[in-house]
């Protein structure tokens, strides 16, 4: 069964990378992708660093570019080789935090996911409540 997150979609993609910044600064980056059963993807982007984080949420639905500044770091984000069928979402992504002189590439990678049809997840919940029904009776 795959994983919900609190806003009760499935999680398929949950992407963690360390990383640090001339050794001053380290932490991780996470990506977290839910599947809502369409062609647009609700995910957060979490940083966390011994210096603080935050996150973001943003709509996933193909190749994209974004640029956010936050705190004077420049955060830049590439989505391209955008796939998705009925039951798999894959795409490439490349996160670049940048300051001054400095860049960091935090995340540079091809990442995949299975989706669960609405049959299926429909399924799958009505099983789970069967047999919590059952271990209650």
């Amino acid at each position: 069964m795959m994983s919900k997150e609190n806003n009760g979609l499935p999680i398929i993609i949950d992407h963690k990378e360390n990383f640090s910044v001339l050794g001053i600064i380290s932490g991780t980056a996470e990506l977290i992708v839910h599947d809502n059963g369409t062609n647009v993807f609700p995910t957060t982007a979490i940083v966390k660093t011994n210096k603080g984080g935050g996150s973001i949420n943003i709509d996933l639905s193909g190749n994209m570019h974004e640029k956010k500044t936050v705190h004077g770091i420049t955060v830049e984000a590439n989505l391209s080789k955008w796939k998705c069928t009925d039951t798999e979402l894959s795409f490439h992504v490349k996160i670049t935090a940048k300051k001054l002189f400095v860049s960091k590439t935090l995340i540079d990678k091809t990442l995949s996911g299975k989706r669960n049809s609405h049959v299926n997840l429909t399924a799958e919940l009505d099983k789970a409540f069967a047999e919590a029904a059952k271990q209650e009776a």
